[in-house]
């Protein structure tokens, strides 16, 4: 048997071992309520086992309390008032907690999933922000892509970036004109100018 195999099998048992408890209790005790004790081997197998596990111990846990109401003496003016007592109303509250539980947990294994990603995502980000052009003179980013400006607004916002600086056309022209006229010719010799 593995390890998560036998995990299982411990709660399975421990929750049982609850379940049989807690009935005793209640059967020992006559009068008192222990609806609110019912609830634990319920959320203990609904957070570790999941959804199924959960609804079946429901049930479990609510026979188990008609059976401890039954032999201490409990008795119902009707066996339909007993049924509904037992078997809708509170395996119904103990059906809800369980499948509430389990979705809670799913969620919350989901986040922990999604917090990983993002952590990656947000490394990815890093790597492309470092190639893009940036002008070392302005801090702009290079015109011609729609998405740039929004990326110019993200890297002021956070200047942690540690950006790779160009230059772009605009400082070329105004910084250093002579280069500007000479990048303008080539630019004219390849379109055929």
């Amino acid at each position: 048997m593995n390890k998560q195999n036998t995990r299982r099998f411990l709660i399975l048992f421990l929750s049982s071992m609850l379940v049989i408890s807690i009935g005793y209790f209640d059967y020992f005790t006559g009068e008192l309520g222990f609806f609110i004790f019912y609830f634990l081997p319920i959320i203990l197998l609904s957070w570790h086992l999941g959804k199924w596990p959960g609804v079946i111990m429901s049930i479990v846990s609510s026979v188990t309390w008609f059976v401890s109401d039954y032999y201490c003496g409990v008795r119902y003016s009707n066996i339909a008032v007993a049924v509904w007592d037992s078997l809708v109303v509170r395996a119904g509250a103990f059906i809800i907690a369980a499948m509430a539980i389990a979705k809670l947990h799913e969620s919350m294994e989901k986040q922990k999933t999604l917090g990983v990603e993002l952590g990656k995502a947000i490394g990815h980000l890093k790597q492309v922000k470092s190639i893009l052009p940036i002008c070392s003179a302005c801090d702009k980013a290079e015109e011609g892509n729609c998405y740039l400006e929004k990326v110019e607004d993200y890297i002021k916002r956070h200047p942690e970036s540690g950006l790779e600086h160009g230059a772009c056309p605009e400082c070329i022209r105004m910084n250093h004109p002579g280069l500007w006229d000479k990048i303008q010719q080539d630019n004219g010799k390849k379109s055929g100018k």
